[in-house]
């Protein structure tokens, strides 16, 4: 069984050197939900939703601070989603729309091979 704690010491430290450091939160959050994927199976369901919870908030804030392409995150994104079998990248994630904007979900989506979807139109 592998522990969490060393999760939740990265997350405290992503959160420490935030301002200084938005790239690097946006590319270790995303290694460590990655990561998460891998042992969701094997862990008490209410910690790992607690880390879960902790590098999606750190990943968006620092991506709507540091605005990064459109285009590239949505494909980053899309190759995210199929990494995890627990499709944490899915969707694309809530909140992520005013960073992405449609040509970052029209990325997202064409790299899936799906539809074009604006939140809240049908």
């Amino acid at each position: 069984q592998l522990s969490t704690v060393g999760f939740d010491s990265v997350a405290d430290t992503l959160a420490v050197h935030f301002d200084s450091r938005l790239k690097d939160v946006v590319e270790i959050s995303e290694y460590a939900l990655v990561k998460l994927d891998g042992v969701f199976e094997l862990q008490d369901e209410c910690e790992l939703e607690y880390l879960l919870d902790a590098f999606r908030s750190l990943h968006l804030e620092a991506c709507c601070r540091l605005r990064p392409d459109p285009v590239a995150l949505g494909e980053r994104f899309a190759e995210l989603t199929k990494q995890t079998e627990w499709q944490f990248f899915d969707g694309p994630p809530d909140g992520y729309y005013e960073v992405l904007g449609n040509k970052g979900l029209a990325a997202f989506c064409s790299k899936l091979e799906r539809p074009f979807f604006v939140p809240g139109q049908s």
